[in-house]
């Protein structure tokens, strides 16, 4: 989540709120995929043991399987929830459901992809951000981690440096944004860029490194961007 100063600036920007009801709600949910984890590592480690004697490290294949379990998990709950109520796009207050709904889906996410990050190697990041809920064509390089990866689409061939940030929402205010954002085929985009949402880069653009794309911001197919905030240099 990023944040940007509010339009008055006697009010700055304001901290994301949480109450109990954020805590029980996702606490619920966690709760589930931590047991549906348990359910399913359990047998499948002792399937392994009958195979070959593990001895000590039975504990550290019971805690690789769980762990894999658990992001597998998660992300299938993100596309069990998402699929039942799509995220609301647009300006919500802090205490509206829409933000509400959007804490859990984003804890959900985060919890899931720190229990998978040990596997998520470079080349799997495609597949990974997938299991999360974004859409990613084929042959692209995306080696990052996608905070809110169910509002983001990566067409064909598409090149995300290291470092990259890429965003569906931010706070401004005592308000959140959300909205997708996607991204053409054969686009590269430099390490330790930022792509805020409600952005559209067409196929063959370029956004140069360290660029900040700003919300609502549509890049042209075949354009080079760079700076921050990012405009066209070609």
């Amino acid at each position: 989540m990023i944040a940007l100063p509010d339009s008055n600036p006697k009010k700055g920007l304001v901290a994301m709120k949480t109450d109990l009801k954020d805590y029980v709600l996702c606490s619920f949910l966690l709760t589930l995929i931590t047991i549906a984890s348990v359910l399913v590592a359990m047998p499948i480690l002792k399937l392994c043991m009958t195979w070959v004697p593990l001895g000590h490290y039975s504990v550290i294949l019971g805690v690789v399987f769980f762990l894999l379990s658990y992001g597998i998990f998660s992300g299938f709950t993100l596309h069990l929830l998402i699929g039942l109520k799509p995220l609301q796009q647009g300006y919500s207050t802090m205490e509206s459901p829409t933000f509400t709904y959007w804490k859990i889906l984003i804890i959900i996410s985060n919890f899931g992809q720190m229990a998978i990050a040990p596997f998520n190697f470079f080349f799997l990041g495609p597949v990974f951000a997938r299991l999360y809920g974004a859409k990613i064509g084929k042959n692209s390089a995306v080696s990052i981690t996608l905070a809110d990866a169910f509002m983001v689409t990566i067409g064909d061939n598409a090149i995300i440096g290291s470092g990259t940030q890429i965003c569906g929402n931010y706070l401004e205010g005592d308000k959140i944004f959300i909205s997708p954002i996607r991204i053409g085929n054969n686009v590269t985009i430099g390490m330790n860029s930022v792509i805020l949402p409600n952005t559209t880069i067409g196929d063959g653009a370029t956004i140069s490194i360290g660029s900040v794309v700003m919300p609502g911001t549509h890049i042209p197919a075949g354009e080079i961007w760079k700076g921050n905030p990012a405009r066209k240099w070609q």
